[in-house]
């Protein structure tokens, strides 16, 4: 009888051991998860694809102006996770200069927009001298949805080969209506310069328009 009685507790104080050392275990791996820090969030890749370097482009007819030069021309398309979101290629422009005739051929890669292209980003870009076509008429068969410029300058043709600056912007990216400028600085005829910060450049009547608060003016004036 004794046997039993002492064979007995033995073998519940091995259960409540075995009880124990589960529990702890246990009570281990959860203070452990809850110490360690959440995993950050995925951020998305960008993919970069450089199109030309040193872009220079002239006219025939037209000495000594460079109509569109730009130092980098590239392409850049986001990708989340094994998704790669082919809507958003974003055309970026790294120093570019370009220099608007009074008016475009139809039907040429750089044409002046139509009534029904108003408010389109790429009919801006196209007035530039700058588009999809531009770039595929050049081996570069490329499209893009989003356009994003450093240090842009943009002047106009007046008389045969004189160029007249009109305005600088240190950034432009694309909004619905046209490409919404940040620190910009209009050029008047005088050569003083007058610094409005935000401005947007934009179709209007099939010219090409700079608006900032207070005031607004045609790139290449009408009549």
């Amino acid at each position: 009888m004794l046997d039993e009685r002492m064979r007995f507790s033995m073998m519940l104080l091995a259960g409540l051991a075995v009880a124990m050392l589960v529990g702890w275990g246990a009570w281990l791996a959860v203070r452990s998860t809850d110490s360690s820090p959440l995993p950050r969030p995925t951020a998305p890749k960008v993919f970069r694809k450089t199109l030309v370097e040193g872009l220079r482009v002239t006219r025939r007819g037209v000495r000594g102006v460079d109509f569109v030069k730009c130092r980098t021309c590239r392409l850049e398309k986001r990708r989340q996770g094994v998704l790669t979101l082919g809507g958003m290629n974003v055309l970026v422009l790294e120093d570019l200069e370009v220099v608007i005739p009074p008016d475009e051929p139809r039907g040429s890669g750089t044409h002046a927009a139509s009534a029904d292209e108003k408010g389109d980003v790429k009919a801006v870009i196209r007035r530039m001298g700058v588009s999809d076509g531009f770039l595929m008429e050049r081996g570069l068969p490329f499209k893009f949805s989003a356009v994003r410029v450093s240090n842009l300058s943009v002047s106009r043709l007046e008389g045969s080969n004189a160029v007249a600056r009109v305005f600088t912007a240190r950034t432009a990216k694309t909004e619905r209506s046209g490409l919404a400028l940040s620190g910009c600085r209009i050029i008047r005829p005088d050569g003083e310069e007058e610094e409005v910060r935000h401005a947007r450049l934009r179709m209007s009547d099939g010219a090409l328009r700079l608006e900032w608060d207070g005031g607004g003016m045609d790139i290449v004036p009408q009549g």
